[in-house]
């Protein structure tokens, strides 16, 4: 088995520990050695049973050989933590529930929760996040570090930057173009194409 460690000790580190908990009831892939995080006042001795290895850079350092997954929710800090520690390894988390289509890629250190689908001739670039029960259509693609919050719906041939993120149960209608950093809220449907950095929400307010 291979050492791992989760970066990020909140809700999507212990869903990360739990996707590859199921990876390794279906095949001995993964060793945890631990969870780190850099709000080091939070946690004493453990997450979901895992030894808590105290901040990332002593995580990091004193483990170069060991694999790493960046479950931290944030697309901007996830991307600030791989640009200091590009040289280490950082696996594709595949939930063992999730529908890949053999035709799709997907990037390194992106994780695919449990539920979601990925269909054929899709792309998803590094350090991706596609929660919960998210779908992606044909021919579409996200790009580095974007996130689709759970219950997203992305249908065929859309193109979403990088960096963008999808609110909960929003969806995608065919062939739209989202670009990089937009941001579309929770539960409603893009209908047009987005802009770079453009705010997508009918409520006045980001959800």
């Amino acid at each position: 088995m291979t050492d791992i460690i989760v970066i990020g000790a909140g809700g999507l580190g212990r869903e990360v520990l739990w996707t590859i908990e199921r990876i390794n009831q279906i095949s001995q892939t993964w060793n945890i050695v631990g969870v780190c995080d850099d709000a080091t006042d939070r946690f004493e001795g453990s997450v979901s049973s895992y030894l808590y290895l105290g901040d990332v850079e002593s995580a990091v350092s004193s483990n170069p050989q060991a694999a790493f997954v960046i479950a931290i929710g944030n697309n901007e800090i996830r991307e600030k933590i791989y640009s200091k520690y590009k040289d280490r390894h950082y696996p594709a988390i595949i939930d063992p529930s999730a529908v890949v289509a053999p035709s799709s890629k997907i990037g390194k250190g992106t994780f695919v929760a449990p539920g979601a689908i990925v269909a054929v001739d899709t792309s998803i670039g590094d350090f991706a996040i596609v929660n919960q029960h998210a779908r992606m259509g044909h021919d579409s693609s996200i790009g580095d570090f974007s996130q689709l919050a759970p219950g997203v719906g992305v249908c065929g041939n859309v193109k979403i930057g990088r960096s963008a993120f999808l609110g909960v149960n929003s969806s995608v209608l065919p062939g739209m173009r989202i670009g990089d950093g937009a941001k579309v809220s929770a539960g409603i449907p893009v209908c047009k194409n987005l802009s770079a950095g453009e705010v997508f929400t009918p409520y006045g307010i980001f959800s």
